[in-house]
């Protein structure tokens, strides 16, 4: 048999409990059972508080079945409740609270706002009753005064005012032209770290699609293999420095370093070079003329050599002037 055919009041239940519970969060749900709303005095359930209850669309856990509070018990622990009585409790509180919030607001404007309007009222009372008597009398020679010198008292008066509010306003205005200023300063602040950003970013890939080919161009113009500089690169984690650059600046003297590997890498493998083409005995120097020895071994000459004179040897040797 089919579950809803089991069971054909569990979407009119779950329809009904949906109802009520935004009717409860926003504050439309009956006041709960046994209380009264005028008195709110608690008293005893009637049936008629009980029939209420079930009309609602909210079973009595005590006449209903597991499955059929298991929809609602969900709904009360996806809101953080364990139970549904204390989800519906919670409930009822917050509605009980929204009907209590015009008389918080009202208590807290007696409590706050009304002694402030009314030191603000007295506060204007003495001044109006201070500008009266001295546009009445004058304070200095205590005469009374012309109405024509009360209308211009109370013209000036009014003119400062003016000129207070003007000021007060030209303020509040160059207050918010300083806030819409640095909003816009952080904002093109903001814009250009984007950018700066997104260039070094750019400048990162160019650099490190342009490492290989760059590699294999040094390698080839000092005589190097190709694999040696890249071992170097791999070594020294030079991708992933240049990865981690803030400066791209701080290239240059990566790619420097480099190239001072590549020129003495070039250095050592001429002079290994060389000696190995001594030991198999390809190279043989002339002894100088005249001293009758008749020449000397190339090998006896090349194990005797210094620096100095392998270098020179060598490059007599590239010339084609070595014999």
């Amino acid at each position: 048999m089919d579950p809803e055919e089991q069971n054909p009041g569990t979407d009119a239940q779950d329809a009904t409990f949906d109802q009520d519970w935004d009717s409860a969060l926003s504050g439309e749900l009956p006041p709960p059972t046994g209380q009264s709303g005028d008195q709110g005095q608690p008293t005893e359930p009637t049936q008629s508080d009980v029939s209420r209850q079930g009309q609602a669309g909210v079973p009595a856990a005590a006449d209903t079945a597991p499955e059929v509070l298991a929809p609602y018990l969900q709904r009360a622990k996806q809101a953080g409740f364990d139970r549904l009585e204390d989800a519906l409790d919670a409930a009822r509180n917050f509605q009980s609270i929204k009907g209590q919030l015009p008389n918080l607001q009202e208590t807290w404007k007696k409590q706050h706002l009304t002694p402030l309007e009314r030191q603000l009222a007295a506060y204007q009372e003495r001044e109006r009753q201070a500008l009266d008597q001295f546009a009445s009398v004058d304070p200095y020679t205590n005469t009374v005064r012309s109405p024509q010198e009360r209308q211009r008292i109370y013209a000036e008066w009014q003119e400062e005012q003016r000129q207070l509010a003007l000021q007060d306003q030209q303020a509040q205005d160059q207050q918010q032209q300083a806030l819409a200023q640095q909003q816009a300063r952080a904002e093109f602040e903001q814009k250009q770290a984007q950018v700066a950003q997104m260039e070094r970013g750019n400048l990162k890939l160019l650099a490190l699609n342009s490492l290989k080919p760059f590699t294999e161009t040094l390698a080839k113009n000092y005589g190097i293999p190709t694999a040696e500089v890249q071992r170097y690169i791999d070594e020294t984690g030079m991708i992933q420095k240049v990865q981690a650059l803030e400066d791209m600046r701080q290239y240059g003297p990566m790619i420097a370093g480099l190239e001072d590997y590549a020129r003495v890498r070039a250095g050592q493998l001429q002079q290994d070079n060389a000696r190995n083409a001594n030991a198999n005995g390809r190279y043989r120097d002339v002894g100088q003329g005249g001293g009758g020895t008749g020449g000397q071994s190339g090998s006896d000459r090349w194990a005797k050599a210094n620096d100095e004179d392998f270098d020179r040897a060598w490059k007599r040797a590239m010339n084609g002037t070595l014999a």
